[in-house]
């Protein structure tokens, strides 16, 4: 995936071969810190579908969420579901004053029937 370095500050792990390929934006490489992300989500929440039951009444505040993953091989806008918390199957989950930076997807992706989350001061 070479090909997708066509910027600069655009970076690429080559799990295979074990290296890190980077464009950077400065000649200062060596002094600056460099976080290679492995995890396309941090958090996942799910209910049990085939049961129907909901994963309900949790509350996460005052995180910082950061450096997750992004999937180059995408089928279509919705997948994949790259997201530093994702709700399946929840309800009155609540995310308040938490901090997102640098992620490879969406901040927070609910789906599959999840609703009455709140969303606040992030």
């Amino acid at each position: 995936m070479r090909w997708a370095l066509d910027a600069p500050g655009e970076f690429f792990a080559d799990r295979k071969a074990g290296e890190v390929l980077y464009r950077p934006e400065k000649p200062d490489l060596e002094k600056r810190e460099t976080v290679v992300p492995c995890l396309d989500r941090l958090i996942e929440v799910n209910g049990d579908p085939q049961s129907g039951r909901f994963a309900a009444d949790i509350r996460l505040e005052g995180i910082h969420f950061r450096d997750t993953a992004y999937s180059l091989a995408v089928k279509s806008l919705y997948t994949p579901a790259d997201s530093a918390i994702h709700l399946r199957q929840a309800r009155r989950i609540t995310i308040e004053q938490c901090d997102f930076a640098h992620l490879g997807g969406y901040a927070v992706r609910l789906s599959e029937r999840s609703s009455h989350c709140d969303i606040l001061a992030c």
